[in-house]
């Protein structure tokens, strides 16, 4: 997962949100910390699901789905400098 978080923090950077400003440590902690917190949530879904009786599929879908939402609205908060 590590590889995966450092990747995609440059490729958001670089391509999603085409941030200009040099990239810092504090940048990336906090960038760490979405990805941490979105993987916990997919998985909190994931089970939720599960325990109230969706299949594997659906309870999947949801976790990543809404997972999805939430680190690409976290990340583009922190990475998306209008100019």
């Amino acid at each position: 997962m590590a590889i995966a978080v450092v990747v995609t923090w440059v490729l958001n950077r670089s391509v999603t949100f085409r941030t200009a400003a040099p990239p810092s440590w504090r940048e990336f902690a906090h960038y760490l910390a979405v990805a941490m917190i979105g993987s916990a949530l997919n998985l909190a879904i994931y089970w939720a699901a599960l325990y109230l009786g969706a299949s594997t599929t659906v309870a999947f879908v949801l976790g990543t789905g809404l997972t999805a939402i939430f680190s690409f609205v976290r990340y583009r908060a922190l990475l998306h400098k209008p100019s």
